[in-house]
Order: C-alpha cells, then structure tokens, then sequence
C-alpha cells in the first residue's frame, strides 16, 4: 500500500518537471518589436486611421500656406507703394505709381485699412500741391491738380478744399486787378472819369464785394482830400466856377463830408460878392 502511494507521488513530480513552461518574458522584451501579425495589424489599423483624416489634414495645411503666401505678397505691395510714395509717384508714371498699387492691395483686400489710410495720404499730398501752386499763382497747376483729386474721389474733403481755394483764388485776382486799375487810375489822374474806367469806380468795385476792404477805402478817402482840396484852393483864390464843379464832386462822393456844410456857406459868400462886385 505504501509503495503504491509512493509511486504515485513519484509520477506526479516527474510529469510536474518535465511538463513544457511558456518562456518567462526578459524584462527588456517590451520593447521589442510586435511579431509580425500584430504589426500588420496595426499597420492596417494605421492606414484605416490615415485614410480617415488625411484629406482634412492636407486641405487645412494648404489652406494655411495660400493664408501665408497671400498676406506676404500684400505686404510687398504695401511696401512697394510705400515706397512710391516717399518718392513722391503720387499718381505717376501711370502704370507704376504709389496710388495704382494702392488700389491693386484693396483689389485683394477690400478692407485693408493700410492701402486706405495711403491713399488718404495721397489726397493730402495732392492738396498740398494745389495750394502750394496757387501761392504761387500757378493756376494751371492747381487746376490739374484739382482734376487729379476729383479723380480719385470727386467727394473728397481735399478735392472740395481745393476747389474752394481756387474759387478763392480767382476773386481774390479780381480784387487785386481792380485794386490795380484803380491806382493806375489814380496815378494817371483819372479820379472820376471816364465811365467804369477810373479809380473811383474801381475802389467801389472792389468794397461792393469786400466792404472792408482796406486798401479801396484808402483810395476813396484819398479822392474825397483831392476834391475838398481843389474846393478849398478854389474858394481862397475866388474861382467860384472851379468851387462849384469841385464842391458838387465832393458831396457826390461823400455827403456827409465834415466840411461840405463849410463849403457851401463860403461859396455862397462868394457869389454874393461877386455878383455885388458886378452890379
């Protein structure tokens, strides 16, 4: 009995030993490669995943490079008109000038505060041109340059100013035409005559349109001294003719002269002697 209890034992160690282990793994094993199935399967599992995202992937990198590339070729263009314009190629030569490239940048960017702001600084420029001109009294340039602004934007702050200062202008070489005639007239001795063509007729052109008008009101009270003058030597050396003509002149042009009422008693003085001296 106990032999056979022993042998069984015996039996069940023997099949114990030799009975096939799976290997114990090398702690280093993990990081070995997966065997060959398993890596096909994550291959596979990879090339389902790349084909899943890939299309969405390549069309926001584009996307982003034409973004890259689009916003670099608008920074040349900004440069490039900047450029231009500190060379002063406002709006010339026609087919490369600071104004052109401006308007090529808000062809591709209809918002681009920068291309505005440049051509709001080309309107300034331009006005400055137009005023400098008129100083100048170069009115054919002015005039182009007002062309120039009405061009580019016909209601521009800048092409209404312009325009103003021209308008301006041109009454303002009115005045000084008349103020001209006017002391030709004067130095020439035409005070009152001929008709439209003396200076007393110019002075008062020119106060119709500018009533404070220094210069023309100088002229005028330069001829009203003239007339009380020739009234008052013709008084003392008793030309009562002369007197008369004078003192009709005088009151015409200022009727409110201090010495008219003065005048008109020593006149009238004087034709009483007269007349007593030739009855």
């Amino acid at each position: 009995m106990f032999n056979w209890i022993a042998g069984i034992i015996v039996l069940l160690i023997f099949v114990a030993f030799f009975w096939p282990q799976a290997p114990i793994p090398h702690p280093n094993d993990r990081f070995a490669k997966p065997a060959t199935d398993q890596v096909s399967n994550l291959s596979n599992e990879n090339v389902r995943d790349n084909t899943f995202t890939k299309p969405g992937d390549t069309n926001r990198a584009q996307a982003f490079r034409d973004a890259e590339i689009f916003d670099q070729n608008i920074r040349q263009l900004l440069q490039q008109a900047q450029d231009l314009f500190e060379q002063k190629k406002f709006t010339i030569p026609e087919s490369h000038n600071a104004l052109k490239i401006y308007y090529d940048v808000l062809t591709l960017s209809p918002n681009n505060s920068t291309a505005k702001q440049g051509i709001e600084n080309i309107l300034d420029e331009l006005l400055l041109i137009g005023k400098n001109a008129l100083n100048a009294n170069q009115l054919a340039t002015a005039n182009h340059t007002l062309k120039k602004l009405q061009s580019i934007d016909n209601n521009s702050s800048q092409a209404f100013l312009l325009s103003s200062d021209i308008a301006i202008w041109h009454e303002d070489k009115k005045r000084s035409d008349k103020l001209s005639q006017a002391n030709q007239a004067f130095a020439e001795g035409k005070y009152i005559a001929p008709a439209t063509k003396n200076a007393l007729y110019y002075y008062e052109q020119i106060l119709a349109d500018e009533p404070k008008n220094k210069q023309a009101l100088n002229g005028i009270q330069k001829i009203i001294k003239l007339y009380a003058n020739r009234t008052e030597n013709a008084l003392s050396n008793g030309q009562i003719s002369e007197a008369t003509t004078s003192l009709e002149i005088l009151n015409e042009i200022d009727p409110k002269f201090p010495l008219i009422q003065s005048f008109r008693n020593r006149l009238a003085q004087a034709k009483a002697i007269s007349s007593a001296i030739n009855e």
